[in-house]
């Protein structure tokens, strides 16, 4: 009797620790699972807004860079087309035809003399070599 009670009761108490435990345990894995996936959640989030906030930078900087530009494009545009109308409003533009006329017919001309002054150059130093 008394041997086979106290055993029974040893090994209910046995399995009633281990019950505990393996709750305890239980219960300390799953906060831990909680707090893993809640520190996950946060690193995630926090990665997820700077890559947010650093793609509307980029956005950002791309739209002044696109603005800049149009702006700069559409300044020289207006530009030119005022420097044109006042070229085609003055005698500028004849002026700037002569000029190029004459600077044309000046180049031929240097062409010419830089030709004959190396015959010329050339025949003297034939006349040396003879010479000598």
């Amino acid at each position: 009797g008394k041997g086979k009670a106290r055993r029974a009761v040893r090994k209910v108490c046995l399995q009633y620790r281990s019950r505990v435990l393996f709750a305890r345990c239980f219960r300390a894995f799953r906060k831990h699972a909680c707090v893993q996936s809640a520190r996950r959640g946060a690193v995630e989030e926090v990665v997820f807004q700077w890559v947010t906030e650093r793609g509307l930078t980029f956005s950002q900087k791309a739209v002044e860079a696109w603005r800049s530009h149009a702006a700069h494009a559409s300044l020289l545009r207006r530009s030119e087309e005022a420097f044109s109308r006042f070229i085609r409003s003055s005698h500028l533009r004849q002026w700037i035809g002569g000029w190029c006329k004459a600077a044309k017919r000046e180049k031929r001309l240097s062409i010419a003399l830089a030709k004959a002054r190396e015959s010329r150059e050339g025949s003297v130093a034939k006349l040396f070599c003879e010479a000598w």
